[in-house]
């Protein structure tokens, strides 16, 4: 085999016509467009953006929930301390109503101080006063019994709330935006405190009795310079009523203690208006509300300091005598009697209201009802205004009266005539929708053919019970 002299390795055919004769492509097969990865990145832009404002909203949603759960405990707070804070001055002490505006003031700085201008005690205040007045204003619905006391919860809270939310946003702005309080707003907020004080202070100097039971719901120690105007203050503080007094009708005299008393005719004053009477011309036309005076009598307690222990017959004029007439007439029908007499002994102040009948528990309490001190408190704290509003049969129900009655026929003759005539006395109050809630005292007297003046046969006295009948 001859030598290869030029190191030329020879190969099998491979075609060399098509190697030598096409030129070597090293450009890639598939070529991408730029807009492909202007779509990359531009998606990868939008998916941090997507990202970064979802954080955004996770931070804003978890801030709301921790603001709004913050709010809802200063709401209850805010709450509770109100409700708290009016029943404290009203059952324990009067002085802690100044509780109030330094709470509301406190809470404002402190707040104002720990988050700035985004403070929620003045919101929360608002809210929470509200809610107080909103649910006492349902249970007032609710409770007949205490309509009065959870009125006045509604009212008082609002009135804090409203008040509360004023001074708490003005507060809140002198601590927390002082640099951008204006001369105008400080004058207003100047002006709001000084009417906070001063107008309550106005009308407390003007009319004391007023405004004491107002703020307080009880009825002041009335101050007077004359027994005649510490009289109709006494009166009106009782029944929240005017009364005009003929002071021509005064009788002077003294008690069974040997006190000193004087007796009056006073009239209801609205009487007086629609009847066109004034005070002076009232004791020359006395005769024409004959039915409307009211016998008032003035027992001196302590002169030095212009204090007296006033008595009236007002509730009889207004209520009893006609409740009384019904009754012993509907009793006198019932059981064919001559006579029928009642009276309505209270569970306490006789002296005041109803009648002190003799029972077991008039003498219990005999020493308490003529002590002239318990006398003097009942005098001047006792207010009956709640119940002119309603009718004779409500009152007597809603008041704690005991039944007394004296029932006199010549039927009782016998022992089996006793109890038949005590059941049908029962079942006739009971009939008339009257409630026992003090109890009843039965005294039946006969009158003999040969001797036509009554003599007592039978007693029973009864108590009450769950169900507030008297047949039982």
């Amino acid at each position: 085999m001859p030598n290869n002299e030029n190191n030329n390795f020879e190969f099998p055919n491979l075609n060399n016509n098509n190697v030598n004769n096409e030129p070597v492509n090293n450009k890639p097969l598939i070529e991408i467009p730029q807009e492909y990865y202007d779509k990359i990145a531009k998606e990868k832009e939008d998916k941090a953006r997507a990202e970064l404002e979802q954080n955004k909203q996770d931070a804003e949603v978890k801030e709301a929930k921790n603001l709004f759960g913050k709010l809802i405990f200063l709401v209850l707070l805010n709450a509770v301390i109100i409700f708290f804070l009016i029943s404290a001055y009203l059952k324990y002490n009067e002085k802690l109503i100044l509780v109030v505006p330094v709470y509301i003031i406190v809470m404002a700085i402190i707040w104002a101080i720990k988050d700035k201008k985004e403070s929620l005690q003045s919101l929360a205040l608002i809210i929470g006063g509200m809610g107080v007045a909103v649910i006492s204003f349902l249970i007032s619905a609710i409770d007949a019994k205490q309509v009065d006391l959870w009125s006045y919860y509604a009212v008082a809270s609002a009135v804090i709330a409203f008040v509360g939310f004023i001074l708490t946003t003005m507060f809140t702005k002198v601590v927390a935006d002082r640099k951008n309080l204006k001369a105008l707003q400080t004058l207003v907020m100047v002006i709001f405190l000084v009417a906070l004080v001063g107008v309550p202070y106005y009308f407390y100097h003007k009319n004391p009795e007023d405004m004491y039971r107002l703020v307080f719901q009880k009825k002041a120690v009335v101050k007077a310079e004359t027994e005649d105007e510490y009289i109709l203050k006494t009166l009106n503080n009782r029944y929240n009523v005017e009364f005009v007094c003929d002071m021509q009708s005064i009788r002077a005299g003294t008690d069974q203690q040997n006190r000193r008393k004087n007796q009056r005719l006073c009239y209801d004053a609205n009487v007086l208006k629609n009847r066109g009477i004034d005070e002076s011309n009232l004791h020359s036309r006395a005769s024409e509300v004959e039915n409307d005076r009211v016998i008032v009598e003035s027992i001196t307690y302590d002169e030095s300091r212009t204090q007296y222990i006033v008595k009236d017959d007002y509730m009889d004029v207004l209520m009893l005598r006609n409740f009384k007439e019904k009754v012993t007439e509907a009793l006198k029908q019932t059981l064919s009697a001559t006579n029928v007499i009642l009276y309505l002994y209270p569970e306490e102040n006789c002296t005041f209201i109803g009648d002190c009948m003799d029972n077991k528990d008039y003498y219990e309490n005999y020493a308490k009802e003529v002590d002239a001190k318990n006398q003097f408190n009942s005098s001047s704290k006792m207010d009956l205004s709640k119940y002119l509003t309603m009718n004779d049969t409500d009152f007597v129900n809603e008041y704690k009266f005991k039944y007394i009655i004296l029932i006199t026929s010549p039927n009782f003759g016998t022992e089996d005539t006793y109890q038949p005539a005590i059941d049908r006395t029962l079942e006739q109050l009971d009939k008339m929708g009257l409630k026992n809630n003090y109890g009843y005292l039965i005294r039946l007297h006969n009158i003999p053919a040969e001797n036509p003046i009554p003599m007592s046969v039978y007693e029973i006295e009864g108590d009450t019970n769950s169900s507030k009948t008297f047949k039982g």
